[in-house]
């Protein structure tokens, strides 16, 4: 009998790394997007950005947050 052919993701960290990584990627292009938005109304500085990140991170937290609960 011949041994099934090994699946390279199955079991492995591939798939959950790879989420992880195109989720993270997603959330780097909404900043950037935001930061160009919103620049072009209160100009490209520190304080722009601060927020920009500052409110990214506040709805990540309290996504985890409500799904954990």
């Amino acid at each position: 009998m011949s041994e099934p052919i090994p699946v390279p993701w199955r079991g492995s960290v591939l798939v959950p790394g790879l989420t992880v990584f195109l989720s993270n990627a997603a959330v780097m292009v909404v900043e950037l997007v935001a930061g160009r938005v919103v620049s072009s109304f209160l100009g490209m500085s520190l304080y722009t950005w601060t927020a920009i990140i500052g409110a990214i991170m506040a709805g990540m937290t309290a996504g985890i947050f409500w799904v954990d609960g």
